[in-house]
């Protein structure tokens, strides 16, 4: 399981449970100084930082580790723009290596869930509260 930890703003931590009650802290996605450089810090007086991550199986040697950040390039007013980044690893424990850009950019503020469909094709879910 990865997670968003208020602890680590910046850093995505992998937890495992044999049994779903007990959790054990596995790793990070990033190690130790690696945050990605296309994700923003603070933006004004709220932290910006790494949201939503979502850990997916994309073929029998190989982990995603998707998530939503701020970038920190971003033009827009208030919060910046988002984007989908992915770091891959041969486990789900890692080491995980992010490809040093976003793999998809939204003009929004909401939160997207990477997700994968029945026949194995990648989807992007996201909420724009429009509808």
């Amino acid at each position: 399981m990865v997670t968003r930890d208020e602890d680590f703003p910046y850093n995505i931590p992998i937890y495992s449970s044999k049994d779903l009650i007990s959790w054990k802290f596995e790793n990070f996605v990033f190690q130790t100084g690696t945050t990605p450089a296309w994700i923003a810090g603070q933006i004004g007086t709220r932290p910006a930082g790494i949201f939503s991550p979502e850990i997916q199986q994309i073929n029998k040697d190989s982990f995603g580790v998707y998530f939503h950040a701020t970038q920190r390039d971003a033009s827009a007013v208030g919060y910046g723009l988002y984007a989908i980044g992915v770091a891959t690893a041969a486990t789900p424990t890692g080491p995980y290596v992010e490809i040093g850009k976003p793999v998809f950019q939204l003009e929004t503020r909401h939160v997207q869930f990477p997700n994968i469909a029945f026949d194995g094709e990648f989807l992007l879910l996201t909420n724009n509260n429009n509808i």
